[in-house]
């Protein structure tokens, strides 16, 4: 493992997408997008992976470090695999045990992407904040002004507010995840477009001003996720980055990798 002059591939596997980002340096150059399902096989991961690879002309040779970011731990065994077999690395695994750089008073169940989004944003903004990162999932991270992780909020995302409504009410259409031209719908497809675009909208500024609340104080709302964009016009953040969660990866694979050129130096 070291700091990489060529690509580092930042890797993180949520429960709907595994997102595969590369990295040049510091700097963020293009991502892929996979489905995630338990059972693919390394040989299956790689066969994606270097499809794409071969598309932006990066070559397994080009790629100096793998950093696996995962809420499905028995996927990590698998890419880790895929890493040494196919890019001959040893790939780090952010789980416990590995120094990140952010002060995190957390019990169970904080994913290797929330962390990552805390690492990204401790180095990118000033707190205090929230991040919002909106996917599958809608999680909900507060720093206090001192930089410490308080705790946050985990509830339904946009994606499954629709898919649970689709599963359970007779005769559903399919929905767009969009927002709706009107708030009133004007059929069942519309009503129901419309009820889980501004249920969710709503459901964040009331959890978002609750927990200002409860700080004491209100600073940065910085939003990442799948839907952050599509949500963006309508809620106050103060900024916008849908890589916060790969940049978080790249930055705990650097800060990792200069530890261990210093316990080799000593």
């Amino acid at each position: 493992m070291r700091l990489s002059k060529g690509y580092t591939l930042t890797i993180i596997v949520g429960n709907t997408n595994t997102i595969v980002g590369a990295f040049v340096g510091d700097r963020y150059d293009c991502k892929w997008r996979l489905e995630t399902r338990l059972g693919r096989t390394a040989d299956e991961y790689a066969d994606w992976l270097l499809s794409h690879l071969a598309r932006v002309d990066i070559k397994p040779s080009h790629v100096n470090g793998i950093v696996i970011g995962s809420v499905i731990p028995s996927i990590n065994v698998v890419l880790k695999s895929m890493a040494k077999r196919y890019f001959k690395l040893e790939a780090l695994v952010v789980e416990k045990g590995v120094k990140t750089g952010v002060n995190v008073v957390y019990g169970n169940g904080l994913g290797a992407d929330r962390l990552a989004n805390l690492v990204a944003a401790q180095a990118m903004f000033k707190p205090p904040y929230i991040i919002a990162d909106l996917g599958m999932h809608t999680s909900l991270d507060v720093v206090d002004k001192d930089g410490n992780y308080q705790g946050g909020v985990v509830t339904v995302g946009e994606w499954l507010m629709q898919h649970s409504l689709m599963d359970r009410v007779a005769l559903t259409p399919a929905l767009e995840m969009s927002k709706p031209k009107e708030l009133i719908g004007r059929d069942l497809q519309q009503s129901m477009q419309s009820g889980s675009y501004w249920g969710m909208v709503s459901m964040l500024e009331g959890l978002i001003e609750r927990l200002w609340q409860q700080l004491g104080y209100e600073g940065q709302v910085i939003a990442t996720g799948g839907f952050a964009q599509d949500l963006s016009g309508d809620l106050a953040f103060d900024a916008v980055d849908t890589n916060l969660t790969l940049q978080g990866l790249k930055i705990i694979y650097d800060r990792q990798a200069i530890k261990q050129a210093k316990q080799k130096q000593g």
